[in-house]
């Protein structure tokens, strides 16, 4: 009998937990698994679904109850339990519909299936984040353990955040991303003693967002506006719905010439070999940056 995985993931993009989705999925099939992924449908399709579809792959939009800051607002908090209500009912119907052996949920922010509506024995949690705020959300990390079969850490410390203690039922798996390293190591081969270069590329490749710091990264470079010899890149989207930093991060292009912004990319790795520097100024315990 073939065993059927349900994916469910929190975003439908092209950042590390779609990519880490995406290389679950193909493992998976590859063993033999049937494997269906759900995507939330508060947001527009994206890399992920293009790809999964691409690959064949069975793509299911549907409520998701996705704790997203935005939702996690007081004049927010009574719409988002009612959403919370009818993603536990869909994904229930669904597991039941499709005869789901394994519900494999690939985000601590997928809060509403983490509760007893799914049974503990049928739920994995691969935990990406290190939840800081609000204080329910590191609750229910510290929970994760009594709540799902099993708990996959992409770091040592994402584990230490979910169990202060020894649990078999917490693993650690480093995420590994194969297709952003071929230049990353054909740089490396092939590199020698590097000259001086003129100007210096500054490069920061990440979320749009106060956690990954890119006010931070503003600030830096605009204590440096005595340096003209330096050329300062940043990559990455804004958290969708959430334009604060997007806008932040245009006024400053406008203002200084040396700033350039070239949006979302789909392979990051070629920029980071053309840059001298790689900043990563995480405000938050980062849990395993991709970059």
């Amino acid at each position: 009998m073939t065993a059927r995985v349900l994916i469910v993931q929190g975003s439908d993009e092209a950042y590390g937990s779609d990519r880490i989705c995406r290389l679950i999925t193909g493992f998976l099939r590859s063993a033999g698994v049937e494997v269906i992924v759900a995507v939330p449908d508060d947001c527009a399709p994206g890399w992920l679904s293009a790809g999964l579809c691409a690959d064949g792959v069975e793509v299911v939009r549907m409520p998701l109850g996705v704790a997203r800051r935005r939702y996690l607002r007081p004049r927010t908090v009574v719409p988002y339990l009612w959403s919370s209500a009818r993603a536990v009912r869909a994904v229930r119907r669904l597991v039941r519909e499709r005869h789901i052996d394994l519900v494999y949920l690939n985000s601590l922010a997928l809060l509403p299936l983490l509760g007893p509506a799914l049974a503990r024995e049928r739920k994995v949690l691969h935990c990406h984040e290190i939840a800081v705020a609000p204080a329910p959300l590191r609750w229910v990390q510290r929970r994760t353990p009594t709540l799902t079969k099993a708990v996959i850490c992409v770091s040592d410390a994402v584990a230490r955040a979910v169990s202060i203690e020894a649990d078999d039922r917490v693993v650690v798996c480093r995420n590994g991303i194969p297709d952003l390293a071929p230049a990353l190591v054909a740089d490396l081969e092939s590199s020698v003693a590097p000259a001086e270069r003129s100007p210096l590329e500054v490069l920061f490749l990440g979320r749009l967002s106060a956690f990954k710091g890119i006010d931070v990264f503003l600030d830096a470079v605009a204590l440096l506006a005595d340096l003209d010899d330096a050329r300062f890149t940043i990559a990455g989207g804004p958290v969708p719905g959430e334009t604060e930093y997007l806008d932040a991060v245009e006024r400053a292009c406008r203002a200084d010439p040396r700033i350039t912004y070239v949006g979302e990319v789909l392979h990051g790795d070629e920029l980071t070999v053309a840059a001298d520097v790689l900043v990563v100024p995480s405000t938050n315990p980062d849990p395993y940056p991709t970059t």
